[in-house]
Formats: C-alpha cells, sequence, structure tokens
C-alpha cells in the first residue's frame, strides 16, 4: 500500500504474483504461487493428500516434457472444448484423470451401499422417523424434478434425450466429486477438468462426434458451455457441501431452499447487470478476450471435422479407471500406503499447476511436526497458518479501502485468483 503513494518503490507482489520457472529451453515450464489463503485451508488437509496432489503433479509434469521431447501419441484428439482449445499432450492426461475420477465415484457409492439403501426404503415405505422420512422424501423429490429439468431443458434445445442423461449424469459426477473430495481434502480450489468437467469431451473425443448429427451438436455445445450452468471455475460449488451446515439438519431443507430461491435471482440479475456495463463500458471483445471465439470455433470445427471414437483414447481412459483403482485397493489392504487417488484425479488442473508449491510447504511442516511434535505440535501452529489467512484478507480489504478514496480510478492488484 505504501507503494501506492510511491511510485519509485518496487511493489510486493509475493502474494498474487505467478513465478514462471523454466528449464531445458522450456521443456519443463511451471509456476510457483505462495497464497496465504491456500496455506491456511491446507493446514487441515491430511498429509496423504497433500504428498499425492505433488507427486502426481510432477508426474503430469514429466509425462508432458517427455511427450514434448519424444512426441505425443496420436491418437487423435482434436482439443476443443468449450474452454478453449488443449493440446493433445494436455488431453492425454486429464482423460486419464477423468477414468480415475469415474472409478471413485463408483467406489463411493458401493461405500455408501447400505446407507443408500436405507434411505430408499425409508423414501420408499415410509418406515422409520417421520422427520428423517420427510427429509430424505423432499431430497428426492428435489433431485429427481431438478434433474427432469435440467434434461427437459437440453431436449427443449434440440439435444437428443440419451444424450442430455449422459451428459448430465457426467455433470453430477464431476461435481458430487468436486464437492466430496473438497470435503476430504479442504482444498477449497479444486474442481474437474475442463473439457471433461460437463461430460463434453467425453461424448465429442471418446463416443465420438460423428455419431452426433450438426443439429443435436449446436445445442450440445451450448448446453456443455458457459452459457449452461456458469463458467468453469464457478466458486459456489466447493462451498455447496458446507453452506447447508450453517443451519441445523432439522432446519437444513426449508432454510436452504429459501436461500436458493432468494440468493439466485439477486445475484443473476446483478451479475448480468455487471457483464453489461463492463461490455458497454470496455468493449464487449475486450471484456471477453479470446473467450468470444471459443464457443463458436469448437462447433464449427466439429461440424466440418467429425471426431471417431479410437481405442487408444479408451485404454487410456480406462487406464486411469484401473490406476485409481489400484490405489485405493492397496489403500485398503495396506494401512501404511501414504498415495491417495485424489492426486491423480486433479494431477493436471489449475489447483495443481498453481499451487502445487503450497501443498509441498504444507505437507514438509506437517510431517515434521507430526514426526517430532506430535498432534500437540500440529495442533499448537493452527493459530499461526489460521493468521495467515485472516491477515492476508484484512491487507486486501484495506488496500480496497484505499483505493476507492485515493485511487477511485486506477486501483491496484492486490488479490489475484
Amino acid at each position: 500500500i505504501v507503494t501506492y503513494f510511491s511510485p519509485g518503490l518496487p511493489p510486493l507482489g509475493l502474494f498474487w504474483t505467478y513465478y514462471l520457472f523454466q528449464f531445458e529451453d522450456g521443456l519443463f515450464t511451471g509456476y510457483i504461487r505462495v497464497m496465504p489463503l491456500m496455506l491456511m485451508v491446507i493446514y487441515l488437509c491430511p498429509v496423504d493428500i497433500l504428498g499425492s496432489m505433488v507427486l502426481f503433479h510432477w508426474i503430469a509434469f514429466f509425462k508432458g516434457a517427455a511427450m514434448t521431447r519424444f512426441g505425443t501419441p496420436d491418437l487423435g484428439f482434436t482439443g476443443v472444448s468449450a474452454a478453449g482449445r488443449f493440446s493433445e499432450g494436455q488431453l492425454i492426461l486429464k482423460t486419464e484423470s477423468h477414468g480415475a475420477l469415474v472409478f471413485l465415484f463408483v467406489w463411493s457409492l458401493w461405500i455408501a451401499r447400505q446407507h443408500l439403501r436405507s434411505v430408499w426404503v425409508q423414501v420408499r415405505t415410509g418406515r422409520g422417523d417421520v422427520s428423517e422420512v420427510a427429509i430424505y422424501r423432499a431430497a428426492t423429490i428435489g433431485l429427481v424434478v431438478s434433474g427432469a429439468c435440467v434434461i427437459l431443458f437440453a431436449a427443449y434445445m434440440g439435444v437428443s434425450i440419451p444424450l442430455a442423461m449422459g451428459v448430465f449424469g457426467l455433470m453430477v459426477i464431476a461435481y458430487f466429486m468436486t464437492v466430496k473430495l473438497l470435503a476430504a481434502s479442504g482444498i477449497a480450489y479444486i474442481y474437474p477438468d475442463r473439457p471433461y468437467m460437463k461430460g463434453e469431451s467425453f461424448f465429442t473425443e471418446l463416443i465420438g462426434s460423428i455419431y452426433i448429427s450438426p443439429q443435436r451438436l449446436v445445442p450440445f455445445k451450448i448446453f456443455t458451455s458457459y452459457l449452461f450452468f456458469g463458467h468453469f471455475t464457478i466458486p459456489a460449488w466447493p462451498a455447496m457441501g458446507h453452506l447447508p451446515r450453517i443451519f441445523s439438519f432439522r432446519k437444513q431443507q426449508w432454510w436452504v431452499a429459501a436461500l436458493v430461491f432468494s440468493a439466485f435471482p439477486v445475484g443473476f440479475v446483478a451479475a448480468a447487470w455487471a457483464i453489461l456495463d463492463l461490455s458497454y463500458d470496455e468493449g464487449g471483445t475486450l471484456f471477453l478476450g479470446e473467450r468470444h471465439t471459443w464457443f463458436f470455433d469448437g462447433i464449427t470445427y466439429l461440424v466440418q471435422n467429425p471426431v471417431v471414437p479410437d481405442v487408444g483414447k479408451w485404454l487410456l481412459w480406462f487406464g486411469g479407471f484401473a490406476e485409481a483403482g489400484l490405489i485405493t485397493f492397496l489403500r485398503a489392504r495396506l494401512h501404511w500406503f501414504p498415495i491417495h487417488p485424489i492426486g491423480l484425479i486433479f494431477q493436471s488442473t489449475h489447483a495443481a499447476w498453481w499451487y502445487w508449491i503450497n501443498f509441498l510447504i504444507i505437507w514438509i511442516i506437517k510431517m515434521t511436526l507430526l514426526r517430532y511434535g506430535g498432534v500437540r505440535a500440529y495442533l499448537a501452529g493452527k493459530p499461526f497458518f489460521y493468521g495467515l489467512g485472516i491477515g492476508y484478507v484484512v491487507g486486501v480489504i484495506i488496500s480496497t479501502f484505499v483505493d476507492t478514496i485515493w485511487f477511485p480510478s486506477a486501483g491496484h492488484r492486490g488479490h489475484w485468483w
């Protein structure tokens, strides 16, 4: 903040700068980003998850370098998605990760089968505590009705019913696992790989866009783009698992419903107004950058260049599925096995690329504290890391306050994603 008033002083950009490092003429390229909020939340993360995030990110790092040096297998990936273009090497890693994600979803259902069966019996028969039955029935009806609305919305646009159901199912898997893994790790910056987040690349790359007619392909691309269900970094999703806990279990269904039906229209109107204001003030093309062409370019390319399925793509996908299965099996059989499949799922996401150094720092600190000081030393370190996050937020607030008063037309960056 002092540098705002003294332009000659170099700004301290440690907490919002992405430091690029390169070796071997760019063959090994990565980022270092120290983020106090990240350090705060992942201090609570289990050490096996922290270590796995670093391990698999660096394995992916060397996989990418090897493909750059020796060539990438030609599996026929187009790399065109609603989120832009990806290289063949990137899509190889992301396809592997999606197979692992689907395995963990199946495994989660299998682990919870007794509970799910019990819930379904209560919903179907009505036997059990009256209040619990009412909550489970309300949740079931809400899921069925909301899912039907999404699928019918896609069908109304022109997506076939089977394709709409498939896309919706993959969306559910992606977001369900995001919330589940967030609850396990506490890492609020994780989200699935963009090409597979809404099932887009699964159908265009693995199933093959050649089987989707142009009349169906256009609404399909709309359904899987930013136009539906928000941006790929939509921050509401990591918070979904925590928001209901603001209210007691007995009151959740009413308070959460009231919150959704009041917050959504207010947030939608505010966001729409802000986007229109920025577009007219700064210019729509300037504000949107390249994103205003991604969506249309993707449709045009796939219409002109239909993608056919490839055995290699499916072997890659099932390879990720099998890898996650093997890691899960070893974790279940060997109590000392230190690797968690969450690292494989997020090996090539932004959370790994930008914040791996934070995982490594906290992993080293936690391992040292637990090794030489035990749980007591770990608990003693909590106030320090809580203070890091709170102090960072206070600093950003003060910076915003200073900009509002003294620099209303030329603010300064104090925080970045």
